[in-house]
């Protein structure tokens, strides 16, 4: 399936010329069986599509959530993903809580549970697929000399980062801080190979953090 037809087709007349060069194509992988009704993530994604929240979003979040759905109806989120990077759907969902904080949860949950099934048992090759301690990166963060640099404000917040962490009370906090803000924390005290796999610690573990607490 050509990915640029059936994007254009989502959107609608009005955001034609800016997505019309889409170099994205998106194909169906062969492990794909599970039957439509199941999947929730396309089925939030479609109601977002036709709700308040999309038409409350500015241009480059609607075309970004209608790129999500594109390739959730062919079962290839996580080769999206992997294309675009997963910091950048972090930032879609900052954008969807300032509307609607239920749906931005429930998409958050659905997205990372749809990554975990396209690739099975954490090959590595997802940005979400690896299963590591994210202590250990807050931690070595903590030692990094940059830190000292930091506002006192960015220092407490790295510092409440390691303890939710190390309690599995993560979740509030990222949710009440934003992604867009703690992002731009690691990429202030480190390298973009380092947020890159914070980013990929951080979903896992909030992700345990979403079982534990069930």
């Amino acid at each position: 399936m050509e990915f640029k037809y059936l994007l254009c087709g989502l959107l609608g007349v009005v955001f034609l010329p800016s997505i019309a060069h889409s170099d994205v194509t998106l194909t169906t992988p062969s492990h794909h069986t599970k039957p439509i009704g199941e999947d929730h993530l396309l089925s939030v994604l479609t109601n977002m599509h036709h709700s308040h929240t999309f038409s409350h979003l500015g241009t480059n979040e609607k075309i970004m959530l209608v790129e999500l759905l594109a390739a959730a109806e062919v079962d290839a989120v996580t080769h999206y993903i992997d294309t675009v990077g997963f910091s950048k759907f972090l930032l879609l969902i900052d954008a969807i809580t300032k509307i609607n904080a239920t749906e931005a949860h429930l998409l958050e949950q659905y997205m990372i549970q749809e990554l975990n099934q396209e690739n099975p048992g954490g090959s590595g090759q997802s940005a979400v697929g690896r299963r590591r301690s994210l202590t250990d990166i807050l931690t070595k963060a903590h030692q990094n000399p940059v830190v000292q640099t930091l506002s006192a404000e960015d220092q407490a917040l790295l510092d409440e980062l390691l303890r939710a962490a190390e309690s599995h009370t993560l979740t509030p906090v990222i949710h009440r801080e934003g992604y867009a803000k703690i992002i731009q924390l690691f990429e202030d005290i480190g390298s973009q190979h380092e947020t890159h796999l914070f980013i990929t610690y951080l979903v896992n573990h909030m992700n345990e953090e979403a079982a534990m607490h069930g």
